[in-house]
Formats: structure tokens, sequence, C-alpha cells
């Protein structure tokens, strides 16, 4: 066709609008492995649209080496146009929720089907079978110029067969939204293989692109929303997991002890047993991380109760390096509350737990030692609801802010929780 002024505005804007969604997608914190493809297949179609235009303007010259690159550049809109629409498919392919096992299945048969679709190309570029170049150097099709024009086509059928077959499992909805972009898709390759009609082709494989955008966007809009209801279901299981009955009956004993035995001591019980009531409570409304500081304090409160309960056997040592950094509300209490539990409650003799705080290269630790009775990681507990607290410091931190807990013991010697807090959140 020949190359008109709306031509070029098109696939100008086309390619504006694609790079605007490639950097979407790279500035995404949260993108998926999903996301990456969709990003890839953005990197594809801007490939295949920027080769298309170097191939306009190589033809307005001549000579040798214009001719070498006619060839070259053509060749990569074949290439970049069979990616293209094979990362479609495999986005295509995460997107439907086959099992594990049939998805590494097609990715290795799509991978294979690329390969061999290359070769072909290039064994087919002496011969002319697929496109030559003139000696005016214009493009030129060849006599199997239909082959790829099949073969995306089968592509495309691919992907319907799959969609359909998961159409109980996906729904209707989800089914109606990956055969919109499926169809432009389709209009696109048709109308540029059989009429070369760029202006339709651009048109349509750009609004396919932001369609698919658009349903990464949606999906990833409910996935942060059913973060955030996990995230509160388990503020308030981690509430109700600090706050045990034995505990409150305990520490109201003590307090009601030291009302007789000594009235100030019984004070400053109620004014700890008050803050560290307040701070379980309040971390259900903790939606963003807060100061170390703020959770030091309330450890503190929790801590002072319990050594109030057992005395000199229990001993808590602080050696905070440093303080200025953010994390989720009871990140270290359950953790604490698990040393005196299982590491001090179990052992003859007293023990002493040390918080401690160091700043790293990638971020913060935070560091929880006993010299409890330790245990053997990874063994099944005998009581599960004992670990709920971490469990739950576990997910929130990976959530919240990228954070890892790691767990060393020994049987007999003691136990060290690491808490690793990276920077950038």
């Amino acid at each position: 066709m020949e190359y008109t002024i709306p031509s070029y505005t098109l696939e100008a804007f086309s390619l504006v609008t694609i790079i605007v969604l490639i950097f979407s997608q790279i500035m995404d914190k949260h993108n998926d492995r999903k996301g990456k493809i969709f990003t890839w297949t953005l990197v594809a179609f801007a490939g295949l649209m920027i080769s298309d235009t170097l191939s306009w303007i190589i033809e307005l010259y001549s000579g040798k080496l214009v001719h070498v690159l006619v060839w070259i550049v053509n060749l990569l809109g074949y290439v970049f146009g069979e990616l293209l629409v094979t990362l479609v498919l495999i986005y295509i392919v995460m997107d439907i929720l086959l099992n594990p096992k049939m998805e590494k299945i097609i990715f290795k048969i799509l991978i294979i089907m690329v390969c061999v679709f290359t070769v072909f190309i290039l064994v087919s570029l002496p011969f002319g079978w697929i496109y030559s170049v003139s000696d005016n150097n214009l493009f030129v099709f060849g006599p199997l110029s239909w082959i790829p024009i099949v073969y995306t086509i089968a592509q495309l059928l691919l992907m319907i067969i799959l969609v359909l077959s998961r159409c109980k499992v996906i729904g209707l909805k989800k089914v109606a939204i990956i055969f919109s972009y499926i169809m432009l898709m389709s209009v696109a390759i048709v109308m540029n293989a059989f009429f070369n009609e760029l202006l339709i082709y651009c048109a349509f494989f750009t609004l396919s692109e932001m369609v698919i955008f658009l349903n990464v966007q949606i999906e990833r809009g409910k996935k942060r929303r059913q973060q955030e209801q996990e995230l509160l279901e388990s503020r308030v299981q981690i509430m109700f997991s600090q706050i045990q009955p034995h505990f409150l009956y305990n520490s109201l004993v003590a307090i009601e002890n030291l009302c007789v035995e000594d009235p100030s001591q019984a004070r400053e019980a109620v004014s700890d047993f008050s803050k560290y009531l307040r701070g379980n409570l309040d971390s259900i409304n903790n939606k963003k991380l807060i100061p170390f500081e703020q959770e030091l304090k309330h450890v503190q409160s929790y801590m002072a109760l319990e050594q109030r309960r057992y005395g000199e056997e229990l001993k808590v040592r602080y050696e905070i390096e440093v303080k200025a950094f953010l994390l989720p509300a009871l990140t270290i209490q359950p953790i604490m509350e698990n040393a005196v539990r299982h590491g001090f409650f179990r052992k003859i003799g007293g023990c002493e737990i040390i918080l401690r705080t160091i700043e790293t290269e990638t971020g913060w630790e935070i560091i929880i030692s006993d010299n409890g009775v330790g245990f053997q990681v990874g063994k099944q507990k005998e009581d599960n609801k004992t670990h709920i607290g971490i469990e739950n410091v576990r997910g929130r931190l990976a959530v919240m802010c990228r954070g890892t807990v790691k767990i060393d013991s020994e049987v007999g010697v003691g136990t060290t929780v690491t808490i690793c807090i990276p920077r950038g959140e």
C-alpha cells in the first residue's frame, strides 16, 4: 500500500501508546509472573512496529547496504510478529488456570514452534519462499508467504479451543474478555495479511494490547483487595491469638497480688497491661507500616508484664542499634511471646531473651534469640494454635514490605528468629 501521513501518524501514536504501557508495567512493583509475560508482549509489539517503520524509511534510499537492511528489518518484522502472537497465547494459557503440568507442556510446545518457525524463515531467505526484496529495495511476497499466515491463524484457533475448554472453570465473563482481544488480534492479522491494511492493523493490535492491559489492571486490583481482606482477617486472628484467656487471667491475678504487696508496682503493672491491650486493639486499624519505636514500646509493655509474673528467672536484654525503619504492627511481640512460652516456660533454671536490631546493606534485621529449650525446625508442633502468631507475622511481612522470617533452633541450646526488612518500601 502507499504510505500516507495518516499511516505514519497512526503508527507513531500506536508506538507511543505501547511504550507508555511498557513503562507502566515496568514501574509497577506488584507485577506478577503473568504481568511480566504481558510486558514482553508489549515489547514484541513495539519491536514489530519499529521494524515496520524502519522498512518504510529504508525503502526511500538505494544501494547495496540498503538492500541488505530491507532484508533484515522485514525478517525482524516476521520474528517479532510471531513472537507477539506466541506470547499472547502464553498469557492466555496462564490466564485460564491450567494445571502446572499441562501449562509446562504447552509452553514447551510453543517454544518449539517458535524455534521451528524462525529456522524456516531463515532457511527460506536465500530462495525467497516467504518474501524477497526487489532491485529497487521494495518488499515482495514469495510463493510460500501464506505459510506464516496459516501458522498464525492456527495459533489463534488454538487460543480459542483452549479458552472454550476452560469455559466452565473461568466463567463466561472471563471468556468474553479473552475473546475480545483474540478477535481484535484476528482482525488485525487478517487485514494486514490479505489486504495490507496497515492502518487497521495498527489500530486493532493496539486496541488488543490495551484490552489486555485493562484486564491486567482489573485483576491486580482484585488481588490487592483480596490481600487487604486477608490482612484484616490476619490482624483480627493475631489479636485473638495474642490476647489469650490464660494470659489475661494470670496478668490480672499478678496485679491483684501486687495491690496488696506493693501498690506502686501494681500501678505500673496496670499501666503496662493497658498499653499492651491498646497496642493489640490498635493493630486492627493499622493498614500501613508503623515506626519500629512504636512496636518496641508494645513489646516492652508485654515483656514487663511477663517479667512481673516470672521475676528474675526471665531476663530480657535490648540491643537496639537502629530504630529509623518501618514494619507491620505486631511483628515482634508474637515472636517474643513464643520465646517466653516455648523457650522459657519449658526450661528449668530461667531464660534470657535478647532483642537486637542492626542495619545491613539491603535493609534492616530484627534478631530475637533465647537460650531456651529449642526445637527441631520443620518438625510438626503438637499445638498448631501456638504458632498462629508467627505464621501471621510471616504473611504480613511478605505482603506489606517484602520482608522475611528465618528461624534457627537447636534442641537444648535455644532459638534465633531473624526478621529481614528490605529497603525501598
